[in-house]
């Protein structure tokens, strides 16, 4: 009896899960390149930065033929000043309410079906831009995510 309910209690949990995992967020994000433009997508919480990088890459891809040849993981994905490795998802940000220099990275609003994050509008930048720039401003003040750092 208490098997099945534990049994019970942890599909019901899975299924929670999965439900909140599936659910749609909006990002907005630019292309840095020194001009102003903006985009979004919908994707869901689950989604890991690699791919959210992929996904976005062939966005940028259509209005910027400069980076037509390069493949996604010549990108970096900036959120206010914090570089987010590829590995985190989404969901693992906001879950642990991930921080940068102003609070936190994602402001989520509920809009009809999905959220929408309200927050500073990300950077995806190409990574030798970064390595070649990183010791000037903006990119010097820009770091790494450290889920152990108190911001």
């Amino acid at each position: 009896m208490e098997k099945r309910q534990r049994e019970a209690l942890a599909a019901q949990y899975e299924e929670e899960q999965k439900k909140i995992l599936d659910e749609l967020i909006e990002l907005s994000f630019s292309f840095w390149d020194g001009t102003n433009n903006k985009y979004s997508l919908k994707t869901k919480k689950e989604t890991s930065i690699s791919h959210f990088l992929e996904i976005a890459v062939e966005i940028l891809k259509k209005d910027f033929p400069e980076i037509r040849q390069l493949h996604s993981s010549a990108f970096i994905y900036v959120k206010e000043d914090i570089i987010i490795p590829y590995d985190y998802t989404f969901y693992d940000l906001i879950i642990n309410d991930a921080k940068g220099r102003n609070g936190s990275l994602f402001t989520l609003t509920k809009k009809q079906d999905f959220d929408k994050d309200e927050g500073y509008v990300a950077k995806i930048l190409e990574r030798k831009w970064y390595e070649k720039n990183k010791h000037i401003f903006p990119a010097n003040r820009w770091e790494i995510y450290d889920p152990l750092k108190n911001n």
